[in-house]
């Protein structure tokens, strides 16, 4: 089990790119949870379709990510964590919540650092510190896991 760091220069639209880079205050902008043990099966919340899982293959420019693997012993539990929020709405109003700093989000819906840190935080053994999910943005959520010691991997390591 991996996660996955998506760069800024990923997106498209520069105007996008800008809007991004800003408003996380950092160059990575999007997380996922990549389970190597499900022929990477990828999973995280998307703005456009909110909680779901991706295959591999969909993935654009690999050399704009870094990934870092976490411990597997509790993969099952974590997919089964992001099985489980499957089909939830893309936290639009919790992004605005966690750009600046306060508290506004659904009950239901979650964004991708969100859902990837409560993911981490409660099934992956590893200490990161205890915030609340929804003001945790992809580059923190990466310092978070370079804080604890996870290592980077070379990107080709799960390119098939």
């Amino acid at each position: 089990m991996h996660i996955l760091f998506e760069h800024y220069k990923n997106i498209d639209n520069y105007f996008k790119q800008r809007m991004m880079l800003l408003g996380v205050k950092g160059e990575w902008v999007h997380c996922e949870i990549v389970f190597d043990e499900l022929d990477n099966l990828r999973a995280s919340s998307w703005g456009s379709i909110g909680t779901d899982f991706q295959p591999w293959q969909n993935i654009k420019k690999p050399n704009l990510f870094e990934i870092y693997m976490l411990p597997s012993d509790n993969w099952r539990e974590v997919y089964q964590f992001m099985k489980n929020h499957e089909g939830s709405p893309y936290d639009k109003l919790g992004v605005i919540g966690m750009v600046y700093g306060i508290a506004l989000q659904h009950k239901n819906s979650k964004f991708c650092s969100e859902i990837c840190y409560e993911a981490i935080k409660n099934h992956v053994s590893i200490s990161i510190p205890l915030v609340r999910p929804s003001s945790v943005s992809p580059m923190q959520l990466r310092r978070c896991i370079i804080n604890s010691g996870v290592k980077r991997v070379p990107s080709l390591a799960l390119n098939k």
